[in-house]
């Protein structure tokens, strides 16, 4: 019986089947425990042995033929080879049962409410022609054929009305009530999937403004250095000084580095989006890596009168393997950042040794970038890394930049297996956090390597 009833319970209960096979499967299941009931009625009414004999084989028929056709995925057959079921075996248990005089009113009554609560359709209305046509059948060959085997005694016939009316009735509550519970999950369903869609709706919509300001920014931000270039092109065209060429080409030359930053960032982007973005691996010395990340922010920092400072732990090995130009557009790219949204105070870098993996063959390498700066409220942390994205733009619009940066740092990161966390509060400034596997080569310097 086990194996019978259990997987019609995970088909009744499992909401990927739609509503009404699910009914169904529960209808089926009522069904076979009201024939199961029904056969302990007829015995106590000490109906004929034929009534208790179709009961039990009800009891049974009904969820085998379920299963057996269930797993085939068969469910109007099976539908309908219960509607044939009850039509032949209907009128010999109205006969053996008691016929008009006894409970068989209340199972055909029964019969009719559970087909029209748990079908719909056509089916529906088939299975309530057939259950009133059962009923006409019933009454045509008791009252007219006179073929019919009475119950022995009043007292018999009372207990097979009453116990039909109990469990047919409690069956039909129940089944009722089920329908109410299933309807009700569904529409709390329906409820949950429809504030899903808002959600997602609103983020759609706030994406599709986000990459509208991405393109009027990256309209402005391509333009300015394409004037600097060509205008200052245009004045060394008419000029005969060559300390001046000199200082105009220092301006092309940092106009060109912009709006290659750009270009660079959006090539990376794309790259990222169809997935054909690669990390190239190479043994690197570690101290180099410091030493261009540092050069790089220096000069910046000090047209700002910003402070800049950079602590390495010592015990970070000198040769190490990994993506060395991904991690430096990575700590650059906060370093940047970092420069930016500061207007007074310092920026510092930090590399710490986190600690070796459990094999001893990698190290865990912490890269903090802490600043002084306008720093970032709740509200803002959690659109942080969204492409597009750019903090506040009401208060930050003088602020250069493609608003890819971070969102960039991010999937670099992710790509190669580290995490990355801020942790700042509004106007005391910011702290980003890298913390990343990177395979050990040497603790000895590339240098002394080749001594």
């Amino acid at each position: 019986m086990k194996r019978i009833f259990t997987p019609l319970i995970s088909f009744a209960l499992d909401r990927s089947i739609p509503l009404n096979d699910r009914l169904s499967a529960r209808m089926v299941i009522a069904s076979a425990f009201a024939s199961f009931f029904g056969m302990i009625v007829c015995i106590l009414a000490h109906t004929h042995i034929a009534a208790v004999c179709i009961t039990g084989f009800l009891t049974l028929y009904i969820p085998t033929c379920y299963v057996v056709l269930l797993s085939r995925k068969k469910i109007k057959f099976l539908v309908n080879m219960m509607l044939v079921g009850l039509l032949v075996l209907m009128p010999p248990l109205w006969i053996f049962g008691g016929g008009l005089h006894s409970g068989m009113t209340i199972w055909i009554i029964y019969e009719l409410v559970l087909f029209t609560v748990s079908l719909s359709g056509k089916t529906q209305t088939v299975g309530q022609v057939v259950s009133i046509a059962t009923l006409v059948e019933c009454i045509l060959l008791e009252e007219i054929k006179g073929i019919s085997y009475p119950l022995p005694s009043p007292t018999h016939v009372i207990i097979s009305v009453l116990g039909s009316v109990i469990v047919a009735g409690g069956i039909i509550v129940y089944m009722t009530n089920y329908q109410k519970t299933l309807y009700a999950g569904e529409f709390e369903l329906v409820e949950k999937k429809n504030e899903e869609l808002i959600v997602y709706a609103e983020r759609a919509e706030k994406a599709n403004k986000s990459q509208k300001v991405f393109l009027a920014n990256m309209s402005h931000e391509i333009r300015s250095p394409m004037n600097v270039v060509l205008g200052f092109n245009h004045l060394i065209c008419e000029s005969n000084d060559v300390a001046e060429i000199h200082d105009f080409a220092k301006n092309i030359e940092s106009a060109g580095e912009s709006l290659l930053v750009i270009v660079n960032d959006i090539l990376d982007y794309s790259k990222i989006e169809t997935g054909k973005m690669n990390l190239y691996t190479a043994p690197y010395s570690f101290g180099e890596l410091v030493q261009m990340c540092c050069s790089s922010i220096e000069i910046i920092c000090k047209q700002k009168n910003l402070e800049f400072s950079c602590d390495v732990d010592p015990s970070i090995p000198k040769v190490v393997y990994g993506d060395k130009m991904r991690l430096r557009q990575c700590i650059t790219n906060l370093l940047t950042n970092s420069f930016k949204y500061t207007d007074e105070g310092s920026v510092h870098l930090k590399f710490t040794n986190v600690g070796l993996s459990e094999d001893k063959e990698s190290i865990m390498l912490g890269i903090s970038v802490k600043d002084t700066g306008r720093g970032i409220s709740e509200e803002q942390k959690k659109e942080l890394f969204t492409r597009f994205q750019r903090l506040d733009e009401s208060t930050n619009r003088a602020i250069e930049g493609t608003g890819l940066g971070l969102a960039l740092t991010k999937s670099f990161v992710d790509m190669m297996g580290g995490t990355i966390e801020c942790i700042s509060e509004e106007h005391k400034g910011s702290e980003f956090i890298i913390t990343i596997p990177q395979r050990i080569v040497s603790d000895r310097d590339a240098a002394a390597q080749n001594d």
